[in-house]
């Protein structure tokens, strides 16, 4: 199975949990898993809750890391 591994930089910035949730989404949608799937509510919910808590209790930048199924062939 391929494997889509994509990252997003985090900056200690309370805005950037929405961002985070944005791009999630969108890399789900461009695998054709749309937001409202089971998978993708979880996700994003993950993605939202390690993103507070990088910007809260860290105060510093922050990489979010995902490896999605499904990425191109080889």
């Amino acid at each position: 199975m391929q494997v889509l591994q994509v990252t997003l930089e985090i900056r200690p910035d309370p805005e950037e949990v929405g961002r985070a949730r944005k791009w999630a989404r969108s890399r789900l949608a461009g695998l054709g898993i749309a937001a409202d799937e089971p998978l993708a509510e979880t996700l994003i919910l993950l993605v939202s809750e390690l993103v507070t808590n990088a910007v809260v209790h860290t105060g510093r930048p922050a990489l979010l890391r995902l490896s999605l199924p499904g990425g191109p062939p080889p």
